[in-house]
């Protein structure tokens, strides 16, 4: 994740394509995946018609990727692969800080590479 501190607005230096949303939802929402699943589906056509095109949004709930340090920093997080980098920069900068039940969200910037590799391993049929 591209970001400085907890509290710190997202940087337009550090804008990509994805926004991360942390604190978006509880413990036990996460736990409820057609909860996490519904939350995602909102937040992402929310996104798309509050700031732009949206090309896939994911939400790493535990238990969905492996465990282990390369993994552990997206869980519980939402993803959104924007088309383009100006609507990340609009949604990161209006999200930031935006109460969810009380929990403020904390937006940042992941590498797309980093959103492929998730989406890909979260989507992989087994």
């Amino acid at each position: 994740v591209i970001a400085a501190g907890a509290g710190t607005q997202p940087r337009d230096a550090d804008a990509t394509r994805v926004v991360v949303i942390a604190n978006l939802l509880s413990a036990a929402e996460l736990a409820d995946e057609k909860e996490a699943v519904e939350c995602m589906e909102d937040t992402r056509d929310k996104c798309e018609e509050d700031f732009g095109p949206v090309e896939e949004a994911l939400i790493v709930t535990p238990g969905s990727v492996p465990d282990g340090k390369e993994w552990e920093e997206w869980t519980g997080k939402m993803m959104v692969l924007f088309k383009e980098k100006e609507a990340a920069m609009k949604a990161a900068k209006a999200l930031h800080g935006l109460k969810f039940d009380g929990r403020p969200a904390r937006c940042a910037y992941a590498q797309e590479e980093a959103f492929r590799k998730l989406h890909d391993h979260m989507t992989k049929k087994t």
